[in-house]
């Protein structure tokens, strides 16, 4: 054998070799992509309309929350992929501030209550200001097309009337969808990626120290002082005119 024919050997030797070892590095991140994509997520206040986000927030169209008072809204999250997915809600923190107070203030206040039929589980978080990433709708499957609801609430605890007063709290309701496939939800929900939903929260306007903090309703107190002036008056002629008959 010619030297010339040894080194062509070698050389395709070594060639592939080099092939190998490329294709096997390279075949696995071009995989990795696909197993861990997660399929989109749609959600609706109105379970009819679906869409990658409200157009308003969860409690940004029922006005004004009072002390004691409560606010309900209704979610729909559709798993619109063909392939069967995980679905997870939780907590996000609020950001922004109001005008008097810190958004804290209002939130120390505030408690959140979510019912999930399907899951037969109803979780409470009090005082959201220290609720972080809290879970509020715990891990289920949701297959492909397939609608899932929940039942928000949000109360405000029976505070007075100036107990965080103009203030306002941007809450977030995060919603995850993760492909079956890639396994469960991490522990913590902090690293959660999915659609995010403002859910505002504001108080009433200002009351006084005397107001009903049950009912964020101040009494009407010029009101009653002038119907009884009216009702003293009133009595106070009828009884001059039946003492005037009487006379002869």
């Amino acid at each position: 054998m010619t030297g010339f024919l040894i080194r062509a050997r070698i050389a395709a030797t070594v060639g592939a070799v080099f092939l190998l070892t490329v294709s096997g590095t390279a075949a696995p991140a071009l995989a990795a992509p696909g197993a861990e994509s997660a399929p989109d997520v749609l959600v609706s206040s109105d379970g009819e309309h679906f869409a990658s986000s409200l157009p308003v927030g969860l409690f940004g169209s029922y006005g004004l929350l009072i002390p004691h008072g409560s606010m309900q809204s209704s979610l729909w999250i559709q798993n619109p992929s063909d392939r069967p997915a995980n679905v997870r809600v939780s907590l996000r923190e609020p950001g922004g501030a109001s005008a008097n107070r810190t958004v804290s203030d209002l939130r120390e206040y505030l408690i959140l209550t979510v019912e999930d039929a399907a899951a037969q589980t109803v979780t409470t978080v009090p005082q959201l200001a220290d609720a972080g990433c809290a879970v509020l709708a715990p891990e289920q499957p949701l297959a492909a097309g397939d609608t899932l609801r929940v039942e928000l609430t949000i109360e405000m605890m029976n505070v007075n009337g100036l107990t965080a007063q103009n203030a306002r709290a941007d809450l977030g309701v995060l919603v995850a969808l993760r492909d079956a496939e890639a396994g469960p939800f991490a522990a913590s929900a902090c690293d959660d990626d999915g659609v995010l939903i403002p859910a505002i929260a504001e108080p009433s306007v200002p009351q006084r120290a005397d107001a009903l903090s049950r009912t964020g309703v101040d009494l009407p107190v010029p009101a009653i002082i002038g119907g009884g002036l009216l009702l003293g008056l009133g009595v106070l002629l009828v009884t001059r005119r039946r003492r005037d008959r009487r006379e002869p």
